[in-house]
């Protein structure tokens, strides 16, 4: 299991950035999903547990290892795709997983063409092994990016917005592979995405300002607002009001209309019918805590 404990992170400067504030999780076997907005600590996060970054406060530790007291070790089983992800120009796939095998000590090679014929095969890119990956497609090269994080057979993958700007086709696959990887290894999947976090995660937890907001089975997330959210179709005057309520989870355009979601007790209104909650409106609702000051 991975533990994080308190682990807070400031990018100092002008206007100093508090990217993390005392966030302590417990990650399980399986895939793990973090979830939040653009900018709210997601990726500072994971290259700190990648450690590439250190935290200014806080402890990290994987089973008994301490990620800062013995970093070697902690990346030894570890892998990582990051959100942006480079490769050398021209390099072919099976040039650069012998290259990465190598730089993560795996010397002998019988054991990496085993490793990486496997791992192609896994990503379905063993038909394309000889192309450069710098032409590959942007779902080619996730996948890519999957094979080289798996070198090693870590016990833990982190993968950072792994899905940003892939087509539904490439997006699927590229969750059916992460779905079958983690029947045996722990994943932490970090995304804003919540529909793949919705079907792949057995764990979720919502990060915001560099706070976790909410954590947990993401049935029990949802099922907690069960008899709270009435929904409404609108126009734009009424939904501009709505929103000033304070009662407001989300809003958006339906068909020339606005379809407006809000948290209350009682019926609101006789146009507001109930709404059976789903993930969605957890996260937004997580995401609003920070009018509060978060947890």
């Amino acid at each position: 299991m991975l533990r994080l404990s308190g682990v807070s992170k400031i990018y100092p400067g002008k206007n100093p950035v508090h990217a993390l504030n005392n966030v302590s999780l417990n990650v399980p076997s399986g895939i793990f999903g973090l979830l939040g907005p653009n900018g709210a600590g997601k990726s500072t996060l994971m290259s700190i547990i990648a450690t590439l970054q250190r935290p200014d406060r806080g402890s990290i530790h994987l089973g008994e290892i301490d990620a800062f007291a013995s970093p070697r070790e902690m990346r030894a089983k570890l892998g990582y795709l990051p959100q942006d992800f480079g490769t050398y120009p021209g390099a072919s796939a099976e040039e650069l997983l012998h290259y990465f095998a190598r730089l993560k000590g795996i010397s002998n090679a019988a054991e990496r063409e085993h490793q990486i014929g496997t791992l192609l095969e896994m990503v379905n890119l063993d038909a394309a092994k000889n192309r450069p990956v710098s032409d590959y497609s942007g779902g080619m090269r996730q996948r890519f990016g999957v094979a080289q994080a798996l070198l090693g057979h870590p016990k833990l993958l982190i993968v950072d917005e792994p899905t940003a700007g892939l087509d539904p086709a490439e997006r699927n696959r590229f969750n059916q592979i992460l779905a079958n990887i983690g029947e045996n290894t722990a994943i932490i999947l970090s995304t804003h995405i919540i529909e793949d976090v919705s079907n792949l995660c057995r764990r979720i937890a919502v990060i915001n300002q560099g706070r976790i907001m909410a954590e947990g089975d993401p049935e029990k997330l949802t099922a907690s607002l069960s008899g709270q959210l009435w929904q409404a179709l609108v126009d734009r005057e009424r939904a501009d009001q709505i929103s000033k309520s304070g009662q407001l989870v989300f809003r958006r355009i339906h068909r020339g209309l606005h379809l407006v979601v809000i948290q209350s007790e009682t019926q609101p209104a006789e146009d507001f019918t109930p709404k059976i909650p789903d993930l969605e409106d957890a996260y937004f609702l997580a995401v609003l805590q920070k009018n509060d000051g978060g947890n």
